[in-house]
């Protein structure tokens, strides 16, 4: 496929991001991780830990895990809240049975097969928070994000050594535009005179999620003497007619006549490109051999 008409990625680089790492496409939805750049922060007896992570991403959340690091020596003293840009809070962690040092790349994850009240310290691995995350799903991204460490009781301390945000986006439009070429009129030029004949495409480029951003028309002449791009217009129904100027020549030596092949593409609002619809126009050797013109 030729680049005349380059694609727009779906999810483009947010220039004001925070610590931001794009780590891949997780099922139907893309995953970004958030870090936080003002940890580490101390952890002290009967006080509260408080941390940020600004969000610049206006794209709409599916699903939030949380990625942690504590450095606590009783972790049964702690409450963990995250607090969204809007005020939403969810209880990742609240004073669960037992003690125990530290959580050691914890993630918190609704998903998860195992609940944070059946695990133990230092929580490695995945496991569902004491509240749910999807309090958020379905809001933007955008905005602050709130954690807060509450130590309620002595005399261990510690420190929030690290936390992140790992939003999976909701999918954007994943399918192609539609295309098909209607007509082209006429299929068979005659007689050979080496003039420009006039051929007429119809057809249509329609696109019902994010909407068509380009189409055109690509002429392959065999002969390499005609080849080109046309941008074809589409009215409010995807519909669209274009008239092309082809020659009516071929080679004396070219026993089969001379074929062009009109290829009709389109590429969406996301970046998808429609795979092409093709019709061909030829140019017979000979009468006796050409099919009746139209």
């Amino acid at each position: 496929m030729k680049e005349r008409y380059p694609t727009m990625q779906r999810y483009a680089a947010h220039a004001t991001m925070v610590a931001v790492l794009a780590i891949g496409l997780l099922g139907p939805a893309f995953a970004v991780e958030y870090a936080s750049t003002d940890t580490p922060l101390g952890i002290y007896d009967n006080t509260n830990t408080h941390s940020e992570i600004t969000v610049s991403s206006t794209d709409t959340i599916a699903d939030l895990n949380v990625k942690m690091n504590i450095t606590h020596g009783y972790v049964w003293d702690l409450a963990i809240r995250l607090t969204g840009p809007g005020g939403q809070e969810c209880y990742l962690f609240y004073h669960q049975d037992g003690g125990g040092d530290n959580f050691t790349n914890t993630v918190f994850d609704d998903e998860a097969s195992t609940d944070i009240g059946s695990g133990t310290p230092p929580y490695t691995g995945s496991f569902r928070p004491y509240a749910s995350l999807g309090v958020f799903d379905g809001l933007s991204m955008a905005g602050t994000w709130l954690m807060d460490v509450y130590d309620q009781a002595g005399p261990d301390e510690g420190s929030l050594d690290s936390w992140s945000l790992v939003f999976n986006e909701e999918a954007g439009d994943e399918d192609s535009p539609v295309v098909a070429i209607t007509s082209v009129s006429p299929t068979t030029i005659w007689p050979p005179n080496n003039k420009m004949v006039p051929v007429t495409v119809t057809g249509t480029v329609t696109d019902a999620d994010s909407g068509v951003a380009n189409a055109w028309i690509e002429v392959a002449d065999e002969y390499g003497e005609l080849d080109g791009t046309f941008p074809v217009t589409l009215d409010a129904d995807g519909n669209f007619t274009l008239e092309l100027s082809l020659m009516a020549s071929r080679h004396g030596s070219d026993a089969d006549g001379r074929t062009y092949v009109i290829s009709l593409y389109a590429v969406d609002n996301e970046g998808n490109e429609a795979d092409p619809d093709t019709a061909t126009v030829t140019v017979p050797h000979d009468q006796r051999r050409a099919p009746a013109p139209e």
